[in-house]
This record gives structure tokens, C-alpha cells and sequence, in this order.
């Protein structure tokens, strides 16, 4: 609604969760939101009107903290995604979904080390991982670096950002017993999504799940990523006509897209789909699949990437040509994913056993 004797564009809104009334305004072309803190309607428009009259006289500007909420900073990290050339959005939108629960009505004048550190206490707390709740926060301090550089608000408005322990770094991985109890319990449209995931270690979201049949080339057997379409921008090969349980899977689900065309007449483009349409999120049936494996809950898809890692290694394949067919650009994050565990060390121990044995 619009609030009478109003100087200039400004609308009020009741918010339900609260009951307090929320204003609208724009100040140099962009729309700020705001609560009034109050449940008052005449209130409200009071205070719209005294936000009116400083916007009219210039003392509210673009570089006012107070008028940007945290929550309106999202288009700006999208804006600058599509600049750089990024097709998912899938991860940033849910990090924002999390990062406006946490900060709901909250101006970015109000974010301080404490209140960034207690919400990642609060998200660690509830079960999610250190690092997922570290890379919501590196959004949000992407996305203030971004607002200082358009004028929504200065330099010194962006708060000191708490950083988590080297130690908390997810270490998690899934033997080859593990994925075929886990395999068991999925829903069927989900298993050859795990199988090609921990063979070729290729992120699912934006790599495995968006995988469509242009980039299965028969002739040469091989599943490619084009340039420009993956987190380090690196196009990427990877041959299955040495690896019959690679191409098991892809003969499953040409079969699957096959049957569908013919019984049904659907085209579907995606190598992995949900009965033709393309998956966007397994959440909910990744954790009841946990369970019923008796598997450890904090196990993420992501893990399956670094047992893929860890057991290329182990084969015996070199690190150089390993971050070929997995798209590790560095070998920090490739050694970080090489995981070493006790067994690692037995084998180990026992070859070193070996070798002294014989003399």
C-alpha cells in the first residue's frame, strides 16, 4: 500500500512471522526494505514518511548501512556469478537461504565479529558441517565486498570475519563396501548418480546431476566437461573404455533414456534424471539413505570427491594425471583430499616390514 503525504516512491507491508510493519523506498535508483519496528500501522507510515524526508533531503544515501539489509545483498553476488561466466547458482542460493534465516531483518550497520561468530556456532550446532557454514559466511563477505564496491555502504562497514580452525576441515570418505550398502538403500533415479560420482570424483551438483548425452561421445569413449562450464573453468576428460563399471553405468542409463523415448516419447538431454526430468536436489533422500545403511550421518555427497581421490592415488596413478580426470587445479586442495587412514599406514608399516625382511 502506498502511505499517505509521502514524499517521493515509498510502500508499506506487514510481515506475517512478525506482525511488524516493514517499508519499502528507494534511495538512488535502488530499493531499500526495512522493518519499522513497530505493529502500528499509523506508526509504520509515520516512520516511512521521516525515511521519505531523509532520503528528499539527502541525509539517507546509497552508502547508509543502516538502510541495506543483509538479505539484499543476494543480486549482487548473482550478478557478479554471471559475470564471471558461473551456471550454477545452486549452492549460493542455498548458502543465502541459510544466511537470511540467520540474519533475518538484520541491517548490515548491525553485523558485528560476535553476531558472525555466533552464527556459526548456531549452524555447527544444528549439523551442519564447519565448512559449509564457513563458505555461507565467505558469501556474505563476498557479497559486502561487492556492496562497498556499487556504494551501498563503505569500507568501514564491513565487520572483522571469524575464521574456523584448520583442524575442523571435513576428512570424511567412503570406502567401496560403504557406497554399495549406501547404493542399496537409495531410490533408484539416485544409485548410478553415486557410482559415477566415486569413480570419476566430478562434483555432483554442478558437474555429475547437470551432465547431459552431447557430452558422452561414443566414438571415443569418453564423458567430457566443456571449458568454462566448471569451478575452475578447465574443460575435462574422462575415459571409460578401459573401466567396465564406468561404462555399466552409462549403458544403464542409456537404456533408461531410451526406454522412456520409445514408451513414452519424452527426450531427455540428462545423462542422471528423476523419470525425465532433471534432478535439483536429493537432500532428504541422501539422509534417510544414511540411516538405513547405518552409515555415519555427517557423510555428505562431497565425500564421495575425495574417496575418488584417495583411491586413485592408492592405484597407483600419479598425482599429475589424477588431478586430470578429477579437476583439482591445485595440489593443496588435491593433497587435502588425499586422505590417509590407519589402514594406509598398516599397509604401510607391513610393506616397510617386508623390505627389511629381506635383507
Amino acid at each position: 500500500m502506498k502511505a499517505k503525504g509521502q514524499r517521493g516512491s515509498g510502500s508499506l507491508f506487514r510481515q506475517r512471522t512478525s506482525g511488524f510493519w516493514w517499508m519499502s523506498y528507494y534511495v538512488g535508483g535502488l530499493r531499500k526494505k526495512e522493518s519499522t519496528g513497530t505493529a502500528s500501522k499509523a506508526d509504520a507510515r509515520q516512520r516511512l514518511n521521516q525515511r521519505l524526508g531523509e532520503v528528499a533531503a539527502g541525509t539517507r544515501t546509497t552508502r547508509d548501512a543502516g538502510a541495506v539489509l543483509v538479505a539484499d545483498l543476494l543480486p549482487l553476488v548473482r550478478r557478479d556469478y554471471e559475470a564471471k561466466g558461473h551456471r550454477s547458482f545452486r549452492r549460493v542460493d542455498l548458502a543465502w537461504h541459510h544466511i537470511r534465516s540467520g540474519f533475518a531483518g538484520l541491517h548490515v550497520a548491525d553485523l558485528s565479529f560476535a553476531r558472525l561468530d555466533a552464527y556459526l556456532e548456531s549452524r555447527t550446532a544444528a549439523g551442519a558441517a564447519p565448512t559449509t557454514a564457513a563458505y555461507e559466511l565467505r558469501m556474505l563477505k563476498r557479497a559486502l565486498k561487492l556492496a562497498v564496491r556499487a556504494e551501498w555502504i563503505g569500507k568501514a562497514d564491513v565487520p572483522e570475519f571469524p575464521s574456523l580452525a584448520a583442524d575442523r576441515v571435513r576428512t570424511g570418505f567412503f570406502e567401496s563396501a560403504d557406497v554399495a550398502t549406501l547404493v542399496d538403500t537409495l531410490p533408484d533415479y539416485l544409485r548410478n548418480v553415486v557410482r559415477f560420482a566415486f569413480i570419476t570424483g566430478w562434483r555432483i551438483p554442478s558437474e555429475v546431476l547437470t551432465l547431459t548425452w552431447n557430452q558422452v561421445d561414443d566414438a571415443r569413449q569418453i564423458v567430457r566437461l566443456e571449458p568454462g562450464t566448471t569451478k575452475n573453468g578447465a574443460g575435462r576428460e574422462f575415459p571409460f573404455t578401459h573401466d567396465p563399471d564406468l561404462a555399466a553405468v552409462l549403458v544403464a542409463q542409456r537404456q533408461l533414456r531410451d526406454e522412456l523415448l520409445r514408451d513414452h516419447h519424452r527426450i531427455v538431454p540428462w545423462v542422471f534424471h528423476r523419470h525425465g526430468a532433471q534432478i535439483k536436489e536429493f537432500r532428504w533422500a541422501w539422509k534417510s539413505a544414511l540411516k538405513r545403511a547405518k552409515l555415519p550421518l555427517d557423510r555428505i555427497p562431497h565425500d564421495l570427491r575425495r574417496s575418488a581421490v584417495r583411491n586413485l592415488v592408492r592405484s597407483g596413478i600419479s598425482p599429475t594425471l589424477a588431478k586430470e580426470l578429477t579437476g583439482h587445479k591445485t595440489d593443496s586442495v588435491f593433497e587435502r583430499y588425499n586422505i590417509t587412514t590407519t589402514r594406509d599406514l598398516e599397509a604401510a608399516v607391513a610393506q616397510y616390514a617386508a623390505a627389511r625382511a629381506r635383507g
